[in-house]
């Protein structure tokens, strides 16, 4: 990532992409966090989850992921996700909005709700990953 950062930074045509703060981003990311960006570069990931709902303290628990595209089999620690999406957010490189919700109902009662959201690059997020993650890809002996 530092190199093709740097060689955004002296391409006359294309300086323009390479944000100072990209060289404290890069030196902050994990490996996890890294491969979940260069699989962003090409989709976002959808993902499919449930929560029961609590009438009487009239809140949503129990976070269930039912469908996900997240490239779990490329990560070493699949169950830091919420760890992973909390860092990238912090830095303004992704986000993770909710587009639909459905309520579950059993016997006309709500017990449940089905969300659809996205995991997603922000439009920063974006040029970041134009200007550090190369076009051909990463060697994969080196992630």
């Amino acid at each position: 990532m530092y190199e093709e950062l740097l060689a955004r930074s002296i391409d006359s045509e294309r300086r323009n992409e390479a944000h100072p703060s990209f060289i404290h981003i890069i030196s902050q990311l994990s490996r996890d966090e890294s491969v979940l960006l260069y699989e962003l570069k090409s989709r976002p990931f959808s993902i499919v989850d449930v929560m029961d709902f609590i009438r009487s303290e009239n809140r949503f628990i129990n976070r269930r992921i039912e469908k996900s595209d997240l490239p779990e089999d490329k990560m070493f620690f699949k169950n830091n996700i919420e760890l992973y999406y909390s860092h990238l957010e912090s830095l303004s490189l992704v986000t993770w909005p909710i587009y639909k919700q459905d309520p579950i109902i059993v016997g006309g009662n709500q017990i449940g709700i089905r969300r659809y959201s996205k995991f997603e690059l922000t439009d920063f997020g974006k040029l970041f990953i134009k200007a550090c993650i190369p076009e051909k890809g990463f060697d994969q002996k080196t992630l």
